[in-house]
């Protein structure tokens, strides 16, 4: 092709959809952030009366089981709050929902979100459910991922 010769004209692909969806991602994380209640794994650790190896241990091992959520956020790990009962130990229904949902594939701030979202299964939010105990609420809400 010689240097005088004119490419045509072609419209490029743009990818709307991905960077609206990126949009909506920030800003369910950004409200998730403001308005839901995290700690880190050194408030973890304090509130657990515990070291920050054996936190992060314990954290590693709920994590492998997929009975807790994480999420990292400016370069620090942060476990949403909803999980833990009064002293900071995993809630054992909570922990059960979480397990789950990540068998679904979902991963800790998709998990955060559906805790913190009206579920129309149950028709209020599952943090909700989970904070009075309502265990069959919880498992009408997860089980509803799944129904046909």
């Amino acid at each position: 092709m010689s240097a005088s010769a004119v490419e045509p004209s072609v419209d490029p692909q743009l990818d709307q959809v991905a960077v609206e969806n990126a949009r909506l991602v920030r800003a369910a994380r950004a409200e998730l952030l403001e308005h839901s209640p995290s700690v880190t794994v050194e408030m973890l650790a304090r509130a657990r009366s515990a070291t920050n190896g054996a936190t992060h241990q314990w954290i590693r091992r709920h994590r492998t089981a997929g009975r807790i959520v994480t999420v990292e956020h400016q370069g620090r790990t942060l476990l949403p709050s909803f999980q833990f009962d009064e002293v900071f130990d995993l809630d054992p229904t909570v922990a059960d929902i979480v397990a789950q949902l990540t068998g679904y594939g979902m991963d800790g701030w998709a998990i955060w979100h559906w805790f913190h979202t009206v579920n129309t299964w149950i028709e209020r939010r599952p943090v909700d459910a989970a904070a009075v105990g309502d265990t069959a609420a919880l498992a009408r809400a997860a089980d509803g991922l799944t129904a046909a």
